[in-house]
């Protein structure tokens, strides 16, 4: 118990995800707690005592006592950068890698990517990697306010990237990929266009129970083995 309140362990999954993507969505944050509106008792409580904070356009972000308690038990406390395009790529990786809490979706942020032998790459358009279905992908979003010129530059970032077979699209215009005079297409084993709405969210949360029944459904038609 600190200053009068017990953390819980969902507590400490928020205050863990905040120190590394420093910020996130109070809608989002029931995927940390897998409830629809008990979280929400939770962050008063939390922002009672100082462990979050709460930001403009239903956000949180650390309270001191937050980063107190992850620094004194040796997990990560990052420190982003306040300019306002960066707060807005912030916040699409952080919505997205809230989506992708799940024990076969292990999703790694840009800044986890970089080697320490390599220079930083500010012009690489990727926002982390995703191990899926045994597979590693890079992960990129296209979201509104991100016109063709960006679509180009997420083009020639895919081409480039010699270590990785698959891509990852999170889209809120998914012809506009489909259609693009350049053609998404790269050789490689996979490039997955997700929707970027609460439907993708959830087909890829549910990816594992809609492919069983999938497959399922295919035995019982096809009498065949998968």
């Amino acid at each position: 118990m600190r200053n009068g309140m017990t953390l819980q362990n969902r507590d400490i999954e928020l205050l863990i995800f905040l120190g590394k993507y420093k910020i996130i969505s109070l809608d989002n944050t029931r995927y940390i707690y897998e409830t629809k509106t008990y979280q929400e008792k939770r962050i008063v409580l939390l922002a009672k005592h100082d462990y979050v904070r709460r930001l403009k356009h239903r956000y949180i972000t650390l309270g001191s006592k937050g980063k107190e308690y992850l620094l004194g038990n040796g997990f990560e406390v990052r420190n982003h950068c306040r300019n306002e395009n960066n707060m807005e790529r912030l916040k699409v990786i952080s919505d997205i890698a809230s989506c992708l809490i799940q024990d076969n979706l292990i999703f790694t942020p840009s800044w986890n990517m970089k080697k320490e032998d390599e220079p930083t790459t500010y012009s690489r358009r990727y926002i982390g990697n995703l191990h899926y279905n045994e597979e590693k992908f890079l992960v990129y979003a296209v979201y509104e306010g991100k016109d063709d010129k960006y679509l180009k530059s997420i083009y020639y970032d895919i081409k480039k990237e010699n270590g990785y077979a698959n891509a990852m699209i999170f889209t809120n215009d998914i012809e506009k990929i489909v259609l693009h005079e350049k053609g998404f297409y790269f050789g490689n084993q996979y490039t997955i266009l997700i929707p970027y709405d609460e439907y993708g969210k959830f087909l890829m949360r549910n990816n594992y129970a809609i492919r069983h029944s999938i497959y399922l459904r295919i035995k019982e038609m096809y009498d065949v083995e998968l």
